[in-house]
């Protein structure tokens, strides 16, 4: 079956049923979190497209003791649905997310993000997602992207908080589909992470690569590994004002808990002569307590030596990243979820709580 290369009209070029390089479907979705009664709700939800969001669950009560925090809502977790399923040429999905005063969100997803091979337009597919964090928690905690070969991706994430919030995030991405012996030999990535405060960048990443070229197949780049991941955690600001002397005190408080945090997972990665003996590698017995009686694994996977090898933590302009750059997806999932398990009950003042979505996934 063929189509006419002819130019769209403007219903089509509109609403994207064309098949030339105007090709566009759009669909954004916007939600706003709130506090009632003690419960972080979803207090505004629109939508255009195929774009969907899940029920807002309540598996876990508010913390008692929120790490300092004054405001200690009931978080919401809530699962994003695409339910195309993946992103085709012309695909543009647009999420747009505030979390008011008080507010706890987890956000996440039931399966992985796809960017499919591009058409022989190579029209482009692209993913934003804008969250801004006033006075609230944010967890963002989507599955990971798989990027097939001859996919033209295009993914930006902004994360703006102001003084009095905090959040911790993760992506991941992969190249090809390693498992079913596919490479990720053409194409484009284009990619970009920006977590700033009050306007003030305290992270930005950018990824630009086409597929087989020298940053992919590079020692100074990806060095042809298919899996690359990111945690980022931050914790309160100083802020200035009638509250600033509580508020500078609860952001030494989150930055103590960040740096010890780093202190642990770098132990965690550091070799050691039997570390694959060891649960969760070099990890101080109370660590490897903590995480068996969480319930994010029924059985945790242990930190393999490989793991040490390929991944890596530091503290940088008061940010905790975790980062992974290897060949097992499963692998990083495993490391980030272990990052998790700490950074959760040490910034936030919850146990971790495994989403119910992700049970039979992880």
């Amino acid at each position: 079956m063929t189509h006419s290369a002819t130019a769209p009209t403007a219903a089509q070029a509109l609403h994207g049923h064309c098949f030339t390089a105007e090709r566009r479907w759009s669909a954004r979705m916007e939600l706003d979190f709130a506090v009632r009664q003690g419960r972080t709700t979803l207090a505004k939800m629109q939508f255009h497209g195929p774009l969907r969001v899940q029920r807002p669950f309540y598996p876990e009560p508010a913390p008692t003791e929120a790490a300092g925090r004054a405001q200690a809502s009931q978080p919401c977790h809530c699962c994003l649905l695409h339910p195309p399923g993946g992103l085709v040429s012309g695909d543009d999905l647009s999420l747009d997310v505030r979390l008011g005063q008080g507010a706890h969100a987890l956000l996440t997803a039931p399966s992985a993000s796809k960017f499919y091979a591009a058409d022989a337009h190579n029209v482009a597919q692209r993913q934003t997602n804008d969250l801004r964090v006033t006075g609230g928690m944010l967890e963002w905690l989507p599955r990971e992207t798989i990027v097939y070969n001859g996919a033209r991706a295009e993914m930006r994430t902004s994360v703006e908080l102001d003084a009095a919030s905090a959040c911790i995030g993760w992506e991941m991405v992969c190249l090809g589909r390693p498992a079913a012996g596919e490479t990720f030999a053409t194409g484009s990535v284009r990619q970009s992470l920006c977590v700033s405060r009050e306007g003030v960048p305290l992270l930005h990443e950018v990824l630009r690569l086409e597929g087989g070229d020298a940053l992919q197949l590079g020692a100074c780049g990806l060095g042809g590994h298919a899996v690359s991941a990111t945690l980022f955690a931050v914790g309160r600001g100083n802020a200035f004002g009638e509250s600033a002397k509580d508020e500078t005190e609860q952001a030494e408080r989150d930055l103590a808990a960040l740096e010890s945090c780093c202190t642990a997972l770098q132990d965690m990665l550091a070799p050691a002569e039997n570390f694959d003996d060891a649960p969760y590698g070099n990890a101080p017995a109370a660590i490897d307590t903590f995480v068996n009686e969480t319930s994010v694994h029924a059985a945790p996977v242990p930190l393999s030596a490989l793991t040490g090898q390929r991944a890596g933590t530091t503290m940088r302009g008061g940010v905790l990243l975790v980062r992974y750059l290897g060949p097992d997806m499963e692998e990083a999932r495993t490391l980030l979820m272990t990052a998790w398990n700490l950074l959760r009950p040490a910034l936030i003042g919850c146990p971790p709580h495994m989403p119910r979505i992700w049970y039979g996934a992880f």
